[in-house]
């Protein structure tokens, strides 16, 4: 992608341009995706809700690390 691919815009004044707005849409859709935006493989996480379940997932991942770890 180069740094002077946006869009034509129109001059209205010396100092204000405009821009139509499907030349703008068909330009966002036209631009390469990031990794992010088309990864389908996210993990998905549940926050804890309360302190009680905060507690819980502490431990439980306490006692994963303990286990990686030998100990």
């Amino acid at each position: 992608m180069e740094i002077d691919d946006f869009v034509e815009g129109i001059k209205i004044t010396a100092r204000r341009l405009v821009f139509k707005r499907s030349n703008i849409e068909n330009w966002i859709n036209s631009r390469p995706k990031l990794m992010s935006q088309i990864s389908d493989n996210k993990k998905k996480v549940r926050c804890p809700s309360s302190s009680l379940e905060l507690d819980i997932a502490y431990k439980i991942e306490l006692d994963q690390l303990k286990q990686r770890r030998g100990l």
